[in-house]
């Protein structure tokens, strides 16, 4: 794997290549919300299992930046909370706030150790909206760990407005009314008819379900028929057609994770064996943002 790297890119140190070495998730199932974790505390429990995967707790102190996807929290400098668990006091801190891309965080942390600006490199993230979803139903507070005045060392924003004022003035905000809009014209434009295109997609959630239901880390374990999720029923309603609920992500999770990167040199030194190394190849991303009343036609994305 190295060999082929550095023959790809002759000024390429493979020392530096960057590799997965550490991955923990954590699922949060107590119904008590007096009990059950807030989303910081899940993080750092992944975090602890990502750290138990990579088999060195020295190899977490070296980290050099640790990086969280903005949540449904309002934690000041979570990542802050994240190096003091694992005792990395030199750890510089992110938050990418919502509307950048998931993959920008690993894309960013890869490029940070081939290119020697990290040895070791965290990205976490949490939520525990099932906790404050039941804290509301019995009335009472779900609280969050306050952090004072702390802030993050660097926060990503998205360059270009995610939704357009005119759709903030006409409602049209939420995901799911926006993917419906396109569900719909990507099916006229393939010529499907409204039920062969309701009966395709629904096979497609179905046959999520089941893999779901065989991997221990899913919150819904629960595998649906296709004809259960295509119609709206007391337990799937309709939530902007054609879409019911188990057509769309569900938010109201206790869940975390947390992924280690670091170099091949660091890697090495800490003896963490070659078999556990994951090597991240390549990334692409398009971060070229056009809201989707501006777009024509609602079913193609100029940045694709």
């Amino acid at each position: 794997m190295l060999r082929r790297m550095r023959e790809r890119d002759p000024q390429h140190d493979p020392e530096r290549t960057p590799v997965l070495v550490g991955v923990g998730a954590v699922t949060q199932r107590e119904d008590d919300p007096e009990r059950a974790q807030e989303p910081l505390a899940l993080m750092r429990d992944a975090l602890a299992r990502a750290t138990e995967d990579c088999g060195s707790r020295s190899l977490l102190e070296r980290a050099d930046w640790i990086s969280v996807p903005r949540g449904f929290w309002d934690y000041a400098d979570p990542g802050r909370a994240l190096a003091e668990s694992v005792h990395a006091s030199g750890a510089r801190t992110e938050i990418a706030e919502i509307g950048v891309l998931q993959t920008t965080l690993l894309a960013n942390a890869a490029q940070r150790i081939a290119a020697g600006e990290a040895r070791v490199v965290v990205v976490a993230g949490g939520e525990a909206r099932a906790r404050m979803l039941r804290a509301q139903q019995r009335g009472i507070a779900a609280p969050l760990t306050q952090q004072g005045e702390l802030a993050p060392t660097r926060v990503l924003r998205p360059k270009q407005e995610v939704v357009h004022p005119a759709e903030l003035k006409l409602g049209m905000v939420l995901p799911v009314n926006q993917y419906a809009m396109i569900e719909n014209a990507l099916r006229f434009a393939d010529g499907q008819s409204i039920a062969q295109h309701r009966d395709a997609v629904a096979r497609i959630w179905s046959r999520m379900s089941e893999v779901a239901a065989r991997n221990p880390d899913a919150w819904s374990r629960e595998p649906v028929s296709a004809a259960f999720v295509r119609d709206a029923s007391a337990r799937n309603r309709m939530l902007a057609f054609p879409y019911t609920k188990l057509h769309n992500s569900q938010w109201n999770v206790d869940q975390a994770a947390a992924l280690v990167i670091t170099s091949v040199a660091m890697a090495r030194a800490h003896g963490i064996l070659e078999s556990r190394w994951v090597f991240p190849l390549a990334a692409a991303e398009s971060n070229h943002m056009v809201s989707l009343s501006q777009r024509r036609p609602f079913h193609r994305s100029p940045g694709f």
